[in-house]
């Protein structure tokens, strides 16, 4: 995988991505209370979303093989960041609305197991979480 980032002017660059099967863009903008435009998520926020569609493709991943039909899938994300500078996240907190179809009566035992699933995703499967807690 390659990055490349590129300046656009104040406080806005694009990020040009290379990975498996091609190339990728996104723009990134800081709001205007640290001089950017606003125009684009910001660093942190990319991160964030980028930590909640990893912990979505593992958790649908997991349920699809185990057969299992999934009608929708929307986690929202809130975070915490500290007071000072580096203003890292100190904490995530994923809320997951998954949409099953439970058929028969074996599949109400799942609905355990989809819940401890969902809890342990970032921890176990994400690769965001476990690069961030490693780097």
């Amino acid at each position: 995988m390659k990055a490349t980032i590129q300046w656009l002017g104040d406080k806005r660059f694009v990020g040009h991505s290379e990975y498996v099967e091609g190339e990728h863009s996104l723009i990134m903008d800081a709001p205007t209370q640290f001089g950017g435009k606003n125009s684009a998520p910001s660093p942190m926020e990319v991160v964030l979303a980028a930590a909640g569609t990893c912990a979505s493709m593992d958790v649908t991943s997991i349920l699809t093989q185990a057969r299992q039909d999934i009608h929708d899938c929307k986690v929202s994300l809130t975070s915490e960041r500290s007071k000072t500078p580096p203003t890292v996240f100190t904490a995530i907190h994923m809320h997951f609305d998954i949409y099953l179809s439970f058929t028969t009566p074996i599949d109400i035992f799942l609905k355990p197991v989809v819940k401890g699933l969902i809890r342990y995703s970032g921890i176990l499967f994400c690769h965001l979480f476990n690069t961030s807690s490693k780097a």
